[in-house]
């Protein structure tokens, strides 16, 4: 008898071990589960859309950086003229941000245009359409697209870079050999600037300043907000 009463109360035992979540505690546990997926999946997004908003950032001081380059360099895809402005015809290259609606430089919040400034006037001349100066006479050399949804929402130049104000419409940065300073300009007024920045934003409002001073330094940072 002992021993029969001793196997009982041990199948009785593993049985009751053997008992599944109650359906409470499986919606309890879903429950977790999805806290857990939507706080990652809402991290991921945030650092997705960060990453891609440096690198368009990055890729925008780059093509800067790229003038630069050619400038100093000698590089001479184009022929440039000899001129009160340019009297030795040395090699200027820039890059050109125009996101006002009404221009005529075939750009948009979008683009960015790489050109030669042939005549070194300090501006993007426009003489015809298109971006091949044998065919049309623009000064153009690249039109660069973004390929995200990040757009150029403005430009600022000198202490409103500090403020966070980015209320300009256009800006030219140019670099003429030997040396690797900058010329900047914005809304096409003709006055030199000590600094000039392109702030770009994403659609989840990340923003990013690339900025270039006289001396031809390119820095790329996080956007001040403007003051109130």
């Amino acid at each position: 008898m002992k021993s029969t009463y001793f196997k009982k109360n041990t199948k009785l035992f593993i049985s009751n071990s053997q008992q599944g979540l109650t359906f409470i505690e499986l919606i309890v546990v879903m429950s977790i589960f999805s806290i857990i997926a939507s706080v990652v999946l809402f991290n991921f997004s945030s650092f997705s859309t960060n990453i891609t908003s440096q690198n368009l950032a990055q890729e925008i001081a780059l093509q800067i950086k790229q003038a630069q380059t050619d400038s100093i360099s000698g590089n001479r895809s184009m022929v440039f003229e000899r001129n009160g402005d340019n009297f030795e015809g040395a090699p200027t290259y820039g890059v050109r941000f125009n996101i006002n609606q009404a221009n005529a430089d075939e750009l948009d919040a979008h683009s960015m245009i790489y050109f030669a400034d042939r005549n070194g006037n300090g501006v993007y001349d426009t003489t015809g359409s298109g971006c091949d100066y044998s065919v049309t006479g623009t000064e153009c050399l690249a039109v660069i697209r973004m390929n995200t949804s990040d757009t150029i929402v403005g430009m600022c130049a000198d202490a409103d870079c500090d403020s966070g104000a980015h209320e300009n419409t256009t800006a030219t940065i140019l670099f003429r050999r030997p040396f690797p300073d900058a010329r900047l300009f914005v809304e096409d007024d003709g006055i030199p600037r000590s600094r000039v920045g392109i702030t770009i934003r994403s659609p989840k409002g990340v923003e990013r300043l690339i900025t270039t001073t006289v001396l031809g330094q390119i820095n790329v940072s996080n956007a001040v907000l403007p003051q109130q």
